[in-house]
Formats: structure tokens, C-alpha cells, sequence
């Protein structure tokens, strides 16, 4: 509307400000002026000075704004791998000139009235597309082209012939090759050529293949199969390298190896093709990578770098290289941003920035979830053995519930009652989170075994409902000549299980790994070379990674861990390729405790996991789940914890 017109009633133009001189009005405050000036000026036409205002004056008096959104074209570039894009923002059919979109973008989101177009306004949408590509003057990688195409900013998006021959590439399965080893199975082949696909298209991908389906295999594969003529860097947990160099020796001994030390520079061994290194060395030579580019830069368990602000995950984001790939079976562990860190490692800006992509996640977590979910999955691989390997018998996860004896009840209730903690939980833990976090480790030692407890390791066994339960399942086990798994949080109670075993079943051979083992591959291969029955024990955190258990039939999780990825992993240890029986897990748990409670924080999680990918104790968890500290901890008289006060005594006496 001309600013000549409402300049001849001053009376009239309350909440409007003149900018400098220039035929525009602004509105100060929010979109309620509309409704109020509109209610006093039931005439437009009186002051409506000509024909071509009237249109943009009918708009304001029936309180109606044009949204802006953006117009989009996308050209290839000469290098196949990057395209530019020209954009320009556009309210209704009326494409903006470069002052009027310079005058929105000042005015914060506000509605403006603009001469021929009436009161025009941007949402949050258009803001973000315009401060991402307002520095994308060049050539951008190709791979952000597709998050393009479900933007809310973006009105319609042009693709010239090239970029179209692109998509659709990217988005059809590709053919095996024919030079792949024969040893890959059918499901592996088309992993490997998925990869090479997208390397090929100047796209950089996440193998996330359930674990124990070859991930490992598969890259080798790619690696093997695609020499690029210049080394190429694996980086994983110390843990893991040595399967890495097992699996070199066994399907591909033509890849010379070699394995970063403290006192390497990546050119000690020349004739090295491909570096293996731990996070950790990596780490210790971030200042070795600006000299180098890598043909291929591969992240193992690729979860370890989800802390954004983490060492480790800037000294990864530093690696330089022609392909970058991403492998772990659990790509979102906790939260949404544990994505957003490996996407940042392999392809920046996919996501947005992190600050904008937390934003869309608070705003409306479920859009976001399936906005994110829409972007990631044409570079995300995800497959599960039930679908893909059929000759892996099912699994079978049961929760064994295991009542408190009367000592671990009464230990319980006095640690609850006895803490001097209590209020709501979220100040609690704002202001004397050591002693929530301390509070907590003793009720989950007390739920296990009272002997955990400090001072306390001279209870006997016995009253540890949990250890007696599983010698007795264990004691059925043995007689059936089959093998078990044994995973724990506390190395200690691994200790005291073993000391339970030797006095009950002393002929059991028993096997140990925690992060105390030196060699780590002599108790695996011994466990899995002994006939008849036989019991590892393991730490979750020695044990959840990088070995083979899959002669074992029989998994028990003694205490229950706050991320059920690490869970799954330690249990795909057994579950894998190889097994050739059905796999029976049981999920040991103390009923009315606050074992229980860590049980629904853990389906939140699944959830999660299959709402973004497919089918760590984070205390913001805890203050949305439970708003008190009581209501996390308390002993509640659930049927099976109330049957304690019958089932004790009769195994106390039993022990």
C-alpha cells in the first residue's frame, strides 16, 4: 500500500512506522494490529488513493497475509559431484526484488506491507533456508540437493537433466559387480555395491546393518574391490582392531595393514595400504591429519564420536578424504543429535546446523523425527538378521524377574529412606547431582548384590536373590550340555558370581573378560573350542564389542543398563552369523526397584531408534519420566516384589 495514501490520515496509522522515506509501512507489534485496525477502518476505499493499491488494501482489512516461499533451480556442475543453486523468495505468485527481501528479513518475522502485494510475512522455515544458503554462493556438494526437496521453505525445486539422472541413481539399488569374493553372502554383495553407489555419486554413507551381519566384511570388501590408489584410514575402539587384522588375514591378505602406534606418522611402512587406528591414537595424531588425504576414511562403531564437542569427534571431523564412510549397528543411542554428529562427519550440512536442528527438535519432535528420518535414509543402510539372514535362528529375550531377599529389601529402604535426598528431581539433580548419581549406584549394587556395597563384601551370596537364581538356572544349563553368556556392569559381582560357581558347580569351565584382560582373544577362543557346557563371563563394557560368542545359547544381563544399544550389542556377541541355535536372553531385574524404572526409560529409547534409523544414563531422561526423586527410587509393592518376603527364605536356606 503507497505510503502517500496512509500518510494523508496520520490519525489512522497508529502501530505503523514510516522506514526512512521509503514507500513502505512496518508493523511493529504482532499480527493482532491487523484485527484491531481493521476493526476501525470499516472503508478502505475512502482512502485508497489508486486502482492498483486496492488489491494489497483488501488483503489488509480482511486480516489475510501472503506466505513466503521459495523458488528454487538446481544446475549441475562440471565435476559431477556438486551443483549450484539460484533461489529467490516469492510471496503467493509475486516474486520479491532484493530490497523487499532484505526489508523481510530485517523485520524478524514480523508482517510487512508490501507495495502490490499486500501484508507479507516469512515463518521460521524461510528464515533458516535463508541464512543456510545465503553463504552457498558456489558449488555445493550434490548430496545436500535431496534435503532440498523436503524442506518447508521450499515451494518448488527445478532439476536440470543431470541432477535428475543423479536421483534417481541414488535412490534405485544397484547390481552387485562381478569381481566380488565369493565369500560374501548375497545380502553382504548388495551392501558392498550400495557403498560404491554412493561413493560413486559423490555421497558419503552409514552401514548400519544389524551387528553380527558382517558389517566389517562388507567395507573390506569395498576396499578390496575399489583400490583407489592412495591409503585409506579404519578408525575403532582398541578393542576391535585386532578383528579387523583377523579378518584381513582371513578374506583379504593382498591389503597390507598397518596399525597406528604412539611412535607412528603414517610413514613408517610405506607399503601400507590401509592404516587401522584406535580413537584414541587418532586423537594423539590430530596434528599429523592437515598433511594428509585418505582415499577412504572409515569410522567403526562410528557411536563413539555423538558428543559433538567431544576430541575425539573434532579430531575425526578433521580427517581429510576422497570417501568417508560411517559403520556401527547403533547409529542413535540416546538422542537425535548422536546422528546429526556422524552426518556431520560425513556429509556437513545435510542436517542443517546444530543449533537450527536442536531448534526443529524442540519445536515439534515428531515432524522433526520424520523430517530426519526422510532426509538420512537414502544414505543410511539398515538391515535386520531376521530379514536378511534366514539361517540365523530367532532370539528369544525374556525378563526374569528376581524378588529382593529380606537383606537387600532392608538395605534398599534404608538407602531411600536414608539419603537425605528428596524434592523434585530435576532441582536435585541441578544442584547435587554427585550424590543423586552415588545414590543411584548403591540402590543398583543393592539390587544385585548387597555384598557390592562398600564394607559390606562379606554378606554372603546368598542373600543376592539374583545370584541365587542364576546358579540355578545355570546349574540346568550345565546338565543339558549347553553354554551361557554372563554379562555385568560390576566387575565385581562378575567376581562374586565366579566365587559362587566354583563352590556349586566346580566342574563348570568358566571363562572371564574384563577391561583387566590382557588378551583378549585367548578366553573367547577357548570358550568357543571347549565341548559340552561351559560359561563366559564378561563386563559390559570389555564384552559388548568386538568378539564372537556364538556357540553359546544362553545370554543373561545381570543388571540392567540405562542404553539399550549397548544391551543389544553385548547380546549380538552371541546373536550372529555362525550360531546355529535358537538364542534365549534373559533380562535378570528386580521387580518394584528402581531397576524397573530403568526398564521404561529403555523402550523410550527403542522407540527412538526405530522412529529415525528403522525397525548412558541421560538425566534429562530421568526429569521427563519422573518428577520426583521418590518416584524414580522408591520400593514399590508390585505382585512379584511383594512375593519376596516368601521366596527369600526358602532360597537362603538353599544356599
Amino acid at each position: 500500500m503507497p505510503g502517500t495514501a496512509l500518510a494523508q490520515e496520520p490519525s489512522r496509522v497508529t502501530n505503523f512506522q514510516t522506514n526512512s522515506g521509503r514507500p513502505f509501512f512496518v508493523f511493529r507489534p504482532s499480527p493482532i494490529v491487523l484485527a484491531s485496525f481493521t476493526a476501525r477502518q470499516p472503508a478502505p476505499g475512502r482512502w485508497i488513493t489508486s486502482a492498483e493499491s486496492k488489491g494489497e488494501a483488501l488483503n489488509i482489512f480482511r486480516n489475510e497475509q501472503l506466505q513466503v516461499a521459495v523458488d528454487a533451480e538446481a544446475e549441475s556442475s562440471g565435476d559431477g559431484k556438486s551443483f549450484k543453486l539460484n533461489w529467490r523468495l516469492k510471496a503467493g505468485s509475486h516474486r520479491l526484488l532484493a530490497e523487499e527481501q532484505k526489508l523481510l528479513l530485517k523485520a524478524g518475522g514480523r508482517p510487512v506491507i508490501l507495495p502490490g502485494k499486500g501484508v507479507v510475512a516469512y515463518n521460521a522455515a524461510v528464515a533458516d533456508f535463508s541464512e543456510d544458503w545465503r553463504t552457498k554462493d558456489g558449488e555445493v556438494p550434490r548430496y545436500l540437493l535431496l534435503s532440498l526437496f523436503d524442506h518447508a521453505a521450499v515451494g518448488a525445486l527445478k532439476l536440470n537433466d543431470d541432477l535428475k539422472v543423479w536421483k534417481d541413481q541414488l535412490l534405485h539399488e544397484p547390481t552387485p559387480p562381478d569381481n566380488l569374493p565369493a565369500h560374501l553372502r548375497p545380502y553382504q554383495a548388495k551392501g558392498v555395491a550400495w557403498l560404491g553407489r554412493l561413493c560413486d555419486l559423490g555421497s558419503h554413507p552409514l552401514l548400519a546393518d544389524e551387528m553380527g551381519l558382517g558389517k566389517t566384511v562388507q567395507v573390506l570388501a569395498l576396499l578390496a574391490s575399489r583400490p583407489i590408489g592412495v591409503r585409506s584410514l579404519i578408525v575403532c575402539p582398541a578393542s576391535v582392531i585386532p578383528v579387523w587384522l583377523g579378518e584381513i588375514k582371513r578374506f583379504h591378505p593382498e591389503l597390507s595393514a598397518s596399525v597406528l602406534t604412539a611412535d607412528d606418522d603414517f610413514n613408517k611402512n610405506p607399503e601400507a595400504k590401509l592404516w587401522i587406528s584406535s580413537y584414541t591414537q587418532l586423537r594423539r595424531h590430530a596434528d599429523l591429519l592437515p598433511k594428509i588425504t585418505f582415499g577412504y576414511a572409515v569410522l567403526d562403531e562410528a557411536q563413539a564420536i555423538k558428543n559433538p564437542e567431544s576430541k575425539t569427534t573434532q579430531t575425526c571431523i578433521a580427517v581429510q578424504a576422497h570417501h568417508r564412510i560411517a559403520i556401527t549397528g547403533t547409529p542413535l543411542e540416546n538422542r537425535p543429535t548422536d546422528l546429526w554428529t556422524i552426518f556431520r562427519f560425513l556429509m556437513p550440512g545435510l542436517l542443517g546446523k546444530r543449533a537450527n536442528f536442536e531448534r526443529m527438535m524442540l519445536r515439534d519432535p515428531s515432524v522433526a523425527l520424520g523430517k530426519v528420518r526422510r532426509q538420512v535414509s537414502p544414505f543410511i543402510l539398515r538391515r535386520l538378521k531376521r530379514h536378511v539372514a534366514s539361517d540365523i535362528p530367532p532370539k528369544m529375550e525374556v525378563v526374569l524377574p528376581c524378588p529382593l531377599t529380606h537383606e537387600q529389601r532392608a538395605l534398599y529402604q534404608h538407602l531411600t529412606q536414608g539419603s537425605g535426598l528428596s524434592g523434585e528431581l530435576a532441582g536435585l539433580l541441578s544442584k547435587d547431582a554427585t550424590s543423586v548419581l552415588t545414590l543411584l549406584m548403591r540402590l543398583r549394587q543393592v539390587c544385585c548384590d548387597p555384598g557390592l556395597l562398600p564394607d559390606n563384601s562379606g554378606c554372603p551370596s546368598a542373600h543376592s536373590g539374583k545370584i541365587t537364581l542364576l546358579i540355578s538356572k545355570l546349574t540346568e544349563i550345565a546338565a543339558n550340555g549347553s553354554k551361557a553368556v554372563v554379562f555385568s556392569q560390576f566387575v565385581s559381582l562378575i567376581e562374586r558370581v565366579k566365587t559362587a560357581l566354583a563352590r556349586d558347580l566346580p566342574n563348570l569351565p568358566i571363562f572371564e573378560l574384563t577391561g583387566e584382560t590382557k588378551d583378549r582373544s585367548a578366553p573367547v577362543e577357548n570358550f568357543k573350542e571347549t565341548k559340552g557346557p561351559a560359561l563366559f563371563l564378561a563386563s559390559l563394557k570389555a564384552g559388548g564389542t568386538g568378539i564372537t560368542l556364538n556357540t553359546a545359547e544362553y545370554v543373561f544381563l545381570l543388571d540392567p543398563w540405562w542404553n539399550p544399544a549397548v544391551e543389544a550389542q553385548a547380546v549380538d556377541r552371541v546373536h550372529r552369523i555362525g550360531q546355529k541355535n535358537p538364542v534365549l536372553i534373559y533380562r535378570m531385574i528386580a521387580p518394584g526397584t528402581v531397576e524397573e524404572r530403568i526398564e521404561e526409560l529403555k523402550q523410550e529409547k527403542r522407540e527412538l531408534f526405530s522412529t529415525v534409523v528403522g525397525d548412558i544414563p541421560d538425566m534429562t531422561d530421568w526429569t521427563r519420566h519422573f518428577t520426583s526423586l521418590d518416584a524414580l527410587i522408591r520400593l514399590s509393592d508390585s505382585p512379584a516384589a511383594a512375593a519376596s518376603a516368601e521366596i527369600a527364605p526358602e532360597r537362603e536356606h538353599e544356599g
